[in-house]
């Protein structure tokens, strides 16, 4: 489905006509075409975070991280040139002839539990952490300027829809949701319209979230090795 057809089908789970003098949200008026054009991308976002954890190899992406002597902090945008970032998941070390065991994440309050002064510096760091909104660090602070050394891998966030001709960038058996999203968001105020749009959406996501998570290769396993031989 492109935004127009998500529009479509919408309006039609709304009962909302485009021809004048019934319908309220009509193509020809410049506003709320333009408002609905902004429901479509909210609810975009709304379902892809709904998807992420049921597909998450849809929306998954990496970058490779070069540490700087002395540099503790990275801005994902301006330092490591990552600008669709939405979540990130992993952080792994990235050397060769050695395993790529991940790198600990950890919260600011947790920095004292691994015995890390505050100017303490290492060729390798052992943790990271979130500096601030778009901006990681890690600890000890790196030694030395090595390219390459780690691997990261985030969801990133899918392009707004900015024509009608637009299709959503991820699985089309998920486009409809999209449109039961934004006929749920032009219903809110209609409290029994709202319910039932709503239950559609559950319904719709919990069929597509079993079928989707079936398809599974079949050479795989669920086997974990211990958190501690995991990191470094």
């Amino acid at each position: 489905m492109n935004r127009q057809d998500i529009k479509n089908y919408a309006r039609f789970l709304f009962q909302e006509l485009k021809e004048s003098p019934e319908g309220l949200i009509k193509d020809d008026d410049t506003d709320t075409e333009t408002d609905l054009n902004n429901l479509v991308n909210i609810s975009l976002a709304t379902v892809e975070l709904d998807l992420i954890p049921i597909i998450p190899q849809e929306f998954r992406s990496s970058f490779l991280i070069s540490l700087t002597a002395a540099k503790q902090s990275y801005h994902l945008e301006d330092d490591l040139s990552v600008t669709d970032y939405l979540a990130m998941e992993d952080i792994f070390h990235n050397e060769s002839a050695k395993l790529p065991k991940g790198l600990l994440y950890v919260t600011h309050d947790q920095i004292p539990d691994y015995e890390i002064n505050v100017a303490d510096t290492a060729t390798r760091p052992r943790i990271w952490v979130w500096e601030e909104k778009d901006k990681i660090g890690f600890y000890p602070i790196p030694s030395a300027t090595i390219a390459d050394i780690l691997k990261a891998f985030y969801f990133k966030a899918i392009p707004e829809l900015a024509a009608d001709d637009e299709i959503p960038a991820f699985p089309v058996v998920a486009h409809h949701l999209i449109g039961i999203d934004v006929a749920l968001q032009m219903m809110v105020a209609d409290e029994g319209g709202a319910r039932n749009v709503s239950a559609l959406y559950g319904r719709e996501f919990s069929r597509i979230r079993g079928r989707l998570k079936g398809l599974k290769p079949s050479l795989q396993t669920d086997r974990r090795s211990k958190l501690s031989k995991l990191v470094r």
